[in-house]
């Protein structure tokens, strides 16, 4: 976190705390719980952001993909490939007649890409 500039650290722990938990990145728009920025201001000694959506920690759009691309390093995530994607449809195709709807389906699917320290795509 030393990297970024201190006004930036307590965004983008907010960010790793995110990437790291769900395994993709929070979007722009979602707005941040109080608790969660008030506990990532206590753990980095700093003041908290009061207004709680990226895009307004995140003026400039494009600091926040470098940091997104940073700390996908840092965490060791890599973007689904061909080949990645080609695994996923196979281990799908073997789960596909043990689940009961196509949310359990998309949530294995989820979990199977975050055990294999793939980022899990954005909902389109």
């Amino acid at each position: 976190m030393s990297d970024f500039r201190a006004d930036r650290r307590a965004a983008t722990a907010v960010l790793l705390l995110f990437l790291r938990a769900c395994g993709r990145p929070l979007d722009r728009f979602t707005t941040l719980p109080k608790n969660l920025l008030h506990y990532v201001g206590d753990a980095l000694g700093t003041h908290a952001p009061s207004i709680a959506s990226l895009r307004s920690l995140y003026a400039r759009r494009q600091t926040l993909y470098e940091h997104q691309l940073w700390l996908k390093g840092y965490l060791g995530l890599k973007d689904v490939d061909q080949t990645a994607s080609d695994r996923l449809v196979v281990y799908l195709s073997a789960q596909a007649n043990e689940v009961n709807s196509l949310d359990e389906l998309v949530g294995t699917a989820n979990h199977w890409l975050y055990e294999q320290k793939l980022l899990i795509p954005g909902d389109r």
